[in-house]
C-alpha cells in the first residue's frame, strides 16, 4: 500500500512539472510585463511552480487559495524574485470566495489579464469507502471552482478584447487511479462542444487541417427581428388574437402575440427576415431607419399602423458581437462536402448542436445531434469494455 502511494506521489510530481514547463514555455514567447495573473491554487505546487514563471516574466500576481499560513509563504517567496503580490484566503469550491478574489485583484490592480486555474482536490481511499460529501467536494473544487472564475473574469477580458485563461487540469478521467474515485470522475473523459463553429474556428485549437477548414465553410443566417411596442392593441380590433401575416415584402412576416389578450398596449414583431437579402438591407441601415422602412411596410397590411407604434428594436444576429450569424445554412453540395467530416469526433472532441444536422436551426436538430453523440461514446466504451453489454 506504501508502495503504490508513493509511487502516485512521483507520478503526480512528475506531472507537475511536465506541466509547468509547457506552460512557462508558451508563456517565454509573450510579453507579459505589467500583466495582472490571478492564480486559483497558487501557493504551493504546480500553482507556485506557475506563480514563479509569471514573475520571472514580469506580472504582477494575485494568489489565492484556503491556507492562509502556505499563502504567506508563497507571498515572500514570489516578492523574494521581484514580483509585487497580493493574497487572498479563498475556498474555491465557493463562488462567493472566488467573486470576492476577482473583486480585490480589480481593486488592487484595476484589472486582470490572466487567470490560471490550478487548484484541485484529491481525496484518496478505496471506493467504498468514498461518499456523497466527497463527490460533491471533488465536484466543487474541480469542475465548478474553474467555471465560476472564468465566469467572474470573462466579462471584463471581453470589454477589453484581450485576455488569457489556462485551466490545468489532468488525464484522470481517460486514465483513472486507483483509489481516486471522485477526482476521476470529476474529470471529463469526452468534449461535446456546441460552441459555434464559426466562432470554433477563431479559438486557438489543434484541430486536424481539414476539420479546422469545415469550420469556417458553413456560412451562417443573416436573420432579422424588429419588435415594436404597440399604445393600442389594434390588431385585436380587426379580429386578430394571434398568429403571424405573410407578405412579400422586406419585413416577410408580422407576428401578432395570443397573450395579454384585451390590454391597452402590445408587443409585436414589425420583422423577420429569413432571406439573407433582406437581412442585410436591414443590417445597413441605423436603428430608426430600419423602424422607418418597417413601419413604412406595415402600413400596407394595416393602414395606420405607424400611429401605434410607441417603441421600438431590432436585431441583426450576424453584426451582434459573439454570435456572428444565426443557424448554420447547409445545403446540398456542403452537407456532401463537409458534413461526415464535422459529426465524426477528433478523438475525443465531439462538435455537437442542432449545427451539425439536417435540421439547423431547430431542436429537432440539437437532439438528433446529441443522440449520434451519445450513441457514439457509448459504442466506443462497449467496444473498449467499459461498459457491460
Amino acid at each position: 500500500m506504501g508502495g503504490k502511494k508513493w509511487a502516485t506521489r512521483f507520478a503526480l510530481a512528475a506531472a507537475f512539472a511536465y506541466a509547468a514547463a509547457k506552460v512557462a514555455g508558451r508563456w517565454r514567447k509573450a510579453d507579459l510585463r505589467g500583466e495582472v495573473a490571478v492564480i486559483v491554487g497558487g501557493s504551493r505546487g504546480l500553482g507556485l511552480m506557475i506563480a514563479r514563471e509569471l514573475a520571472a516574466a514580469g506580472c504582477r500576481l494575485v494568489i489565492g487559495a484556503r491556507d492562509v499560513d502556505q499563502l504567506r509563504v508563497a507571498q515572500r517567496d514570489l516578492e523574494a524574485r521581484g514580483a509585487e503580490v497580493l493574497i487572498w484566503p479563498c475556498d474555491v469550491g465557493n463562488r462567493r470566495d472566488i467573486d470576492l478574489l476577482v473583486a480585490e485583484a480589480g481593486e488592487r490592480f484595476g484589472r486582470i489579464d490572466i487567470l490560471v486555474n490550478v487548484a484541485g482536490l484529491i481525496q484518496v481511499g478505496p471506493a467504498e469507502s468514498m461518499t456523497i460529501d466527497n463527490f460533491r467536494d471533488a465536484f466543487a473544487v474541480n469542475f465548478w471552482g474553474p467555471l465560476h472564475a472564468m465566469d467572474a473574469v470573462i466579462a471584463q477580458m471581453q470589454e477589453r478584447g484581450h485576455g488569457r485563461i489556462v485551466n490545468i487540469t489532468s488525464i484522470g478521467g481517460e486514465l483513472p487511479v486507483p483509489h481516486l474515485l471522485p477526482y476521476v470522475t470529476a474529470k471529463a473523459d469526452y468534449v461535446l462542444n456546441c460552441i459555434p463553429m464559426h466562432l470554433l474556428a477563431g479559438i486557438e485549437h489543434n484541430f486536424p487541417k481539414e476539420f479546422a477548414a469545415g469550420l469556417t465553410s458553413i456560412p451562417r443566417g443573416k436573420l432579422f427581428k424588429i419588435g415594436f411596442q404597440m399604445k393600442e392593441r389594434f390588431w385585436e380590433k380587426e379580429g386578430i388574437y394571434g398568429g403571424i401575416s405573410w407578405t412579400l415584402q422586406d419585413i416577410q412576416q408580422l407576428w401578432y402575440p395570443a397573450h395579454g389578450i384585451n390590454r391597452q398596449k402590445g408587443v409585436m414583431l414589425g420583422a423577420y427576415t429569413f432571406d439573407p437579402a433582406a437581412g442585410e438591407k436591414f443590417a445597413r441601415l441605423a436603428p430608426a431607419d430600419r423602424f422607418k422602412l418597417a413601419i413604412a411596410q406595415g402600413e400596407k397590411i394595416h393602414p395606420g399602423y405607424g400611429s401605434y407604434v410607441e417603441t421600438g428594436v431590432s436585431v441583426a444576429w450576424h453584426q451582434m458581437n459573439h454570435m456572428l450569424g444565426c443557424a448554420a445554412q447547409w445545403d446540398e453540395e456542403l452537407w456532401k462536402k463537409w458534413f461526415k467530416t464535422l459529426q465524426t469526433p477528433v478523438g475525443n472532441h465531439y462538435l455537437m448542436g442542432d449545427q451539425v444536422s439536417y435540421h439547423p436551426g431547430w431542436q429537432e436538430g440539437a437532439m438528433a445531434s446529441a443522440h449520434f453523440a451519445i450513441a457514439d461514446i457509448d459504442a466506443r466504451e462497449r467496444a473498449a469494455g467499459s461498459v457491460a453489454a
